[in-house]
């Protein structure tokens, strides 16, 4: 079974719809993932059924819940997920990708060529960094997956969104415990938790919970956020 059957097949299995053109694009990307990973090391799953589920389907489940023609910034891309599954499926959105991790950036900006994703830029940095008066308070929607536990992904993330934003947080079957231990940093940055997106995600005959968490914020974010990092990591609001 060739690697587009593959990917066509997971994504029929979740109910996405897909033509030809962007198939191309997930092959395209499997194909530099695979080949990158050996030197970056940026994925532990390799295998196309797994890589087709649980990155490209996962990073996907958020793509109904942004409107049209947004701005979007994704911190902690690592990969490139969720963004670049959704920047595929969605050119109407324009994307901003952050990370700490040069290399990684070097491989989001070899992907951003070879798919012709005009609606996508990458820059190495840290949020601390980018949120500098330009890019506070800047974006529509705020997407980071697998990048830390929901009271620091707050304080790096409420900051960039508008005053009709929201940030997609995704998360596993843990999010109540992540939402219990966060809410003093929703308190102390004005944010709400708007709404809770519960999905199945298909993996042949597996079925795994998925959840993003819809938050925005009720008020301007005070500029002493986001911290210093180390400040973030050791003394987390």
């Amino acid at each position: 079974m060739t690697n587009q059957t593959v990917i066509q097949n997971v994504f029929k299995q979740n109910n996405i719809d897909i033509d030809g053109e962007k198939l191309q694009k997930f092959c395209i990307y499997y194909d530099l993932l695979i080949e990158y990973n050996k030197k970056y090391n940026l994925t532990a799953i390799t295998d196309i059924q797994e890589v087709s589920a649980k990155h490209f389907v996962d990073s996907l489940l958020g793509a109904k819940l942004i409107s049209q023609n947004s701005t979007a910034l994704d911190i902690g891309c690592g990969a490139g997920f969720p963004s670049i599954p959704l920047a595929i499926m969605r050119p109407d959105i324009n994307f901003t990708l952050i990370d700490s991790v040069g290399k990684k950036i070097n491989f989001i900006n070899v992907i951003i060529n070879e798919l012709n994703l005009n609606n996508v830029q990458a820059l190495h940095t840290r949020a601390q960094e980018f949120c500098i008066s330009s890019n506070r308070e800047r974006f529509d929607y705020v997407v980071s997956r697998a990048l830390a536990p929901l009271n620091v992904l707050l304080e790096l993330c409420i900051p960039f969104l508008n005053q009709t934003g929201y940030m997609l947080a995704y998360k596993g079957i843990n999010y109540q415990e992540e939402i219990t231990d966060a809410q003093n940093a929703l308190n102390k940055l004005y944010a709400k938790i708007n709404n809770i997106q519960c999905y199945n995600l298909i993996n042949n005959e597996e079925i795994i919970k998925r959840y993003i968490l819809l938050i925005n914020k009720t008020q301007d974010t005070p500029t002493i956020y986001p911290r210093l990092k180390n400040l973030i990591k050791t003394n987390p609001l």
